[in-house]
């Protein structure tokens, strides 16, 4: 086991919420940083500070105060702007390892207005960092493909024919599962971002980019999947949906993209390059996570 026990997670969503528990499970000493008017609910377990994550001094003394090895950002897109700050003060505190927000999604940088200068930023400080990048999350493909003006129905923005990275939360941050031994009994299946931070030591994280893929796949193909109708849009009420799509469009959403355009022809290998990483494990498929019920 790794000795990178004592880890900060900022932002408790659900993604922030799953890291926690899997952490948890894996023995880790974890400690939620919320923001004074947070109301997100925390895992019990997990020990709590206050602060604001702006306040450069209060999150360094957190940091500091508990000993924090590894920093995880679960922040939602609103509040990215702020990791700067936060990537300071863990390095001001000596902590090992940051992994940031937009670890997981090979599209960040050119979705997000002045995201792409941000690895520099942290590389530039002295920050050293973890990505793991699966692409996109398989729970959230209704969501990329909903539209009010095609109820029950794919709404696709370009041709839906280049295949995309997408990969289950579950493997990638771990969920809860319901059990029958009490009726507040769970038990918490660990994912690959805990299976890695507590089972490698720090020098062979430190820098890296893990790349992780649970299936490829083309919307047009999920819609077949499922024997959903297609219907063809300009653009979709969500503006991240329809960026989302256009980069798929253009081969951008593969977790082994490696920034060229258009993608290199090692995209396929690179793509799963670290499934292996985590030996034995079954990586979840599409038609393993999402009913048919979940296009309505």
């Amino acid at each position: 086991m790794s000795t990178l026990t004592s880890v900060a997670v900022i932002g408790l969503s659900d993604l922030g919420r799953r890291v926690v528990e899997q952490l948890l499970v894996r023995k880790a000493y974890v400690v939620a940083l919320q923001s004074h008017g947070s109301s997100q609910e925390v895992p019990r377990g997990c020990s709590v500070v206050r602060v604001e994550h702006s306040d450069l001094e209060g999150m360094t003394k957190a940091f500091k105060n508990y000993f924090v090895s590894i920093v995880v950002c679960c922040l939602d897109n609103e509040a990215t702007h702020t990791q700067a700050i936060i990537a300071r003060a863990a390095k001001a505190a000596g902590v090992i390892l940051f992994v940031p927000s937009e670890t997981f999604l090979p599209l960040s940088r050119p979705l997000r207005a002045g995201a792409e200068a941000y690895p520099q930023y942290l590389s530039a400080i002295g920050v050293s960092t973890l990505r793991i990048v699966s692409g996109i999350f398989i729970e959230q493909i209704p969501w990329l493909v909903s539209s009010p003006f095609a109820p029950g129905k794919m709404a696709l923005v370009g041709s839906g024919n280049v295949k995309a990275s997408f990969t289950s939360m579950i493997d990638v941050a771990g969920t809860d599962v319901l059990t029958y031994s009490g009726p507040r009994s769970f038990r918490v299946l660990t994912g690959f971002l805990g299976h890695i931070l507590m089972t490698y030591p720090a020098d062979q994280l430190r820098g890296q980019v893990l790349h992780i893929e649970g299936q490829a796949a083309s919307l047009n193909e999920i819609a077949r999947l499922y024997r959903k109708e297609v219907v063809r849009l300009n653009s979709l009420d969500d503006l991240f949906a329809t960026r989302l799509q256009n980069q798929i469009d253009r081969g951008f959403g593969r977790s082994g993209w490696d920034g060229g355009a258009p993608p290199g022809a090692d995209v396929d290998a690179t793509s799963v390059a670290s499934n292996g990483l985590w030996e034995n494990h079954r990586w979840r498929r599409i038609h393993d996570v999402l009913p048919a019920t979940a296009f309505r």
